[in-house]
């Protein structure tokens, strides 16, 4: 249906005009931008979703190194023990289990980049605490139950961090928005500058319609398989860029084990909102054209 009406007769030369040459090029650059804007959005609201995710109902107690002691083992091993018997002792609290120095090194070699620089720094000793589902905990009252019973033992509830997080994606995810928006407003202002011009260069040809019977709507069709002929080139154009892009983002990403780094690693449903920005562009296109064909003729008359 579509490739028939793409085909069918025109009696304006619009082929031929030099909007031709450069509009599906601009249509491919607006593509890419959106569909590339789109992807950062998603991957940040996709790592605040599994960090949330992951750290929702869950504390981290760190006891650091002290300093002039001479046992040193000795002295961590009775402050772990003594914070593992608090946390365990506090209503709320589901698990309290201390992790080990290679669990620990494990956790922060993503971060220091080599396992001989993390065996070389003192690390603190570390308590993984999960609590019941839907408990409330004073946090602020246990940070200094801790603090007074256990020197150098720390509580961190992963909130202040998960809200800077949260804070950059809406930032990102605002950034993405004016994209797509100055992109949408870039398509629309470069749809109409090229029916414009087709317009002034056909002009003649217009009248001559008009004179024999031609109605507007008769002369806009034309216009809207043109504009979704091209279009439709540069969209597959920027559709193809996009994806290549983002597959080369995805494998980078993939190799990568450095912490900071968010995994591009999207659902078959944000596959399907990416591949949106081509028929979105399209749609504009024509529908642009439609409006400023209809809006040109009606002065000409």
């Amino acid at each position: 249906m579509i490739a028939h009406w793409l085909s069918a007769r025109s009696d304006l030369p619009l082929r031929s005009d030099p909007a031709s040459r450069f509009l599906p090029w601009v249509v491919a650059v607006m593509v890419y931008l959106a569909i590339l804007a789109l992807a950062g959005a998603l991957a940040a609201h996709d790592s605040v979703r599994r960090w949330n995710r992951s750290l929702t109902g869950t504390l981290t107690v760190q006891i650091a190194v002290p300093t002039g002691e001479r046992n040193l083992d000795a002295v961590m091993a009775d402050r772990v023990d003594r914070t593992l018997e608090l946390l365990r002792r506090t209503p709320g609290v589901d698990r309290a289990q201390a992790l080990s120095a290679d669990q620990v090194a494990a956790l922060l070699e993503p971060w220091l980049g080599g396992a001989a620089i993390v065996d070389e720094l003192p690390l603190p000793a570390l308590i993984d605490v999960t609590l019941v589902p839907g408990a409330r905990i004073d946090l602020p009252e246990l940070a200094q139950r801790l603090a007074a019973a256990v020197p150098g033992a720390a509580l961190d509830d992963h909130g202040r961090w998960l809200r800077d997080l949260i804070r950059l994606a809406l930032i990102a995810e605002g950034a993405a928005g004016m994209i797509l928006i100055l992109v949408c407003g870039a398509a629309v202002a470069a749809v109409i500058f090229a029916v414009r011009t087709s317009l002034a260069i056909h002009r003649d040809v217009v009248e001559i319609l008009h004179l024999v019977g031609a109605r507007d709507a008769y002369i806009a069709r034309q216009f809207e398989r043109h504009a979704l002929n091209l279009s439709l080139k540069g969209s597959l154009i920027g559709w193809l860029l996009a994806t290549a892009t983002l597959a080369g983002a995805f494998w980078i990403t993939a190799g990568l084990n450095i912490a900071p780094v968010p995994r591009v690693d999207f659902t078959w449903v944000e596959w399907l909102l990416l591949a949106l920005p081509p028929f979105a562009a399209t749609g504009i296109a024509v529908l642009t054209a439609r409006m400023a064909v209809l809006r040109a003729l009606g002065g000409l008359v």
